[in-house]
């Protein structure tokens, strides 16, 4: 990690277990990552990370994170593990599970691109958790597993932007949630699978919420249950 930004662009080939600083990395240089040998990065407690005016690109690798699940001031913090800043995010065949303890959004995004496809993303709090959330941004899904669990439990939450989600199972456990709540976005959603075990049903409940302002290019072919 110290040499990173030393260079524009750097190639790592990652065998084994890294683990994450236990404080919030900036990433400014343009990084691959390549999973080789059961490649691994560990998120600890307080660690995140950070990709600001740069390309953060992960292939084959499992990413993995547990907060401190106890009373006091950390457990009320509103965690984002991953924030790209103006920057581009890009998961393939990557499986990464993230624990927050009170609330938690495994990737957030302003003005920027976020491509996952081929991997799953399960992301778990004791109140909110959200897979991904993003602001005026480029987003794409494909072929991929999100899970999220907690009291309000969302996939994704995006505003302004472009947002795609194809062939994709989406699930979400809690007391209410949505699948995706769409906000002035031109949104693309077809071919997924949404399922909800909620303990609390509202008549109102749809997986996908979009506002008045929110552009349906594509709505088809999705299969929903426990809405």
């Amino acid at each position: 990690l110290p040499f990173i930004n030393e260079n524009r662009f750097v190639n790592v080939i990652l065998s084994g277990e890294m683990a994450m600083p236990q404080k919030n990395t900036v990433i400014s240089s343009n990084v691959q990552i390549t999973g080789q040998n059961d490649g691994r990065i560990v998120f600890l407690p307080k660690s995140s990370l950070t990709v600001r005016n740069s390309s953060l690109v992960i292939s084959d690798c499992i990413v993995s994170y547990a907060a401190n699940h106890t009373k006091g001031e950390e457990s009320e913090i509103s965690a984002n593990l991953i924030q790209i800043e103006r920057g581009v995010l890009d998961f393939n065949n990557v499986e990464l599970s993230a624990a927050f303890a009170k609330n938690g959004t495994v990737i957030n995004a302003e003005n920027s691109v976020v491509t996952i496809k081929n991997s799953g993303v399960t992301s778990s709090a004791d109140s909110y958790s959200s897979a991904l959330a993003a602001v005026d941004s480029k987003i794409s899904i494909r072929n991929s597993t999100v899970t999220t669990v907690a009291g309000t439990s969302i996939n994704f939450s995006a505003q302004g932007g472009i947002f795609e989600l194809r062939s994709t199972q989406c699930k979400i456990v809690g007391v209410m949630g949505r699948i995706a709540e769409l906000f002035d976005t031109q949104s693309s959603v077809t071919d997924n699978t949404f399922s909800a075990d909620l303990k609390k049903q509202l008549s109102s409940t749809s997986a996908v919420y979009t506002d008045s302002r929110n552009v349906s290019v594509e709505y088809s072919g999705n299969k929903e249950s426990g809405f």
